[in-house]
């Protein structure tokens, strides 16, 4: 049986590929985060940003089938077009890998 997918190792190959996209990286800079931010409102959050958390994942004993769940969100401190904008690209890219 294969050894199971380490979540950082997951995480940081989604970042790498979402951070290597220009349209992506054309709205949101470098800012694709694993967590939230502590506090959203504080003056040093820069915006707009995107936030991936890995949920559970698992593999079928005896297969190579691998079953995860992620959620990502976007934020923009001054519209919901531009954390629309940033969702959207963030999802084009994650579809096509």
């Amino acid at each position: 049986m294969a050894a199971p997918l380490d979540d950082a190792l997951v995480q940081q190959i989604l970042r790498a590929n979402l951070v290597a996209d220009t349209a992506l990286v054309a709205i949101v800079a470098d800012r694709v985060r694993s967590e939230h931010l502590e506090d959203a409102d504080a003056e040093t959050a820069t915006y707009p940003l995107v936030v991936l958390d890995l949920g559970p994942s698992r593999m079928l004993r005896g297969s190579a089938a691998f079953f995860g769940a992620m959620t990502m969100w976007a934020y923009d401190r001054t519209s919901d077009g531009g954390a629309r904008a940033a969702y959207h690209a963030a999802a084009t890219v994650l579809q096509a890998e």
